[in-house]
């Protein structure tokens, strides 16, 4: 039997590389998208298209979506894992990359809904997991603008979720703690990264990407009528 279209952003690395192994290994074909094209193809799975590109051009987004659903059929599950975390100190947060925060995690998680929902809507069916953070449910010094750019994907979602309820479509927020992924790279501030690598040194162990990804995959096999509206999920050493 063959498996519907799944959608997975930020699939070059991390959480989004994990889940679309999960995705291929149960059969289904993917689009794939990410800035580095080579980071893709790395994976190597079969029945899936690499797409590079920003996810906050809604214009890129749509057209990739358009073209995979031309070749495997309407998207049934979007697992939007995007996203850039550069902490810093609130007084000293550069503009252009609190933007960019705002641009990649939360414009580009609405521009790749906005992609799926007409199919999903004349199928009365999909799923979308939009992962967002801890840091989207508390405040931590130095995420000022990361948090809010989480917060805003809670927010969004939880609102999103309620307007699709009525037509048969799932909406979930994934909330992990940390997780051991090459995120903190992006963080470009030294004494943010030293604290947060500081912290990160207290905690006896971390969230792998596979953990979140088996996760997201067994809420996408519930029934239809089931939907796991958020799932918060940490190591079991971190506690807050």
């Amino acid at each position: 039997m063959s498996r519907p279209l799944v959608v997975v952003s930020g699939a070059g690395s991390g959480i989004g590389a994990a889940v679309a192994r999960q995705f291929s290994a149960a059969g289904h074909p993917l689009l794939l998208i990410g800035r580095r094209k080579a980071a893709l193809e790395a994976l190597d799975l079969p029945q899936s298209i690499c797409a590079a590109l920003d996810v906050g051009d809604a214009q890129a987004v749509q057209e990739a979506v358009r073209q995979a659903e031309q070749r495997h059929g309407t998207v049934d599950c979007l697992v939007n894992s995007a996203g850039i975390m550069r902490l810093a100190a609130a007084a000293g947060q550069d503009a252009a990359e609190f933007a960019e925060m705002l641009n990649t995690n939360v414009v580009g998680s609405v521009n790749l809904v906005q992609s799926v929902l007409s199919g999903m809507l004349r199928q009365r069916r999909g799923t979308v997991f939009n992962v967002s953070s801890i840091a989207g449910r508390q405040a931590f010094p130095m995420h000022a603008g990361y948090c809010a750019s989480k917060f805003a994907v809670h927010g969004y979602t939880a609102a999103l979720g309620l307007d699709m309820a009525e037509h048969n479509i799932r909406v979930s927020t994934v909330s992990p703690g940390v997780v051991d992924t090459p995120l903190l790279r992006s963080t470009t501030s030294a004494s943010a990264r030293a604290m947060f690598e500081e912290w990160l040194g207290t905690l006896d162990s971390l969230l792998a990407p596979e953990d979140v990804a088996g996760i997201i995959a067994f809420a996408y096999q519930l029934p239809q009528s089931v939907c796991m509206r958020e799932i918060f999920v940490t190591s079991t050493s971190q506690g807050s």
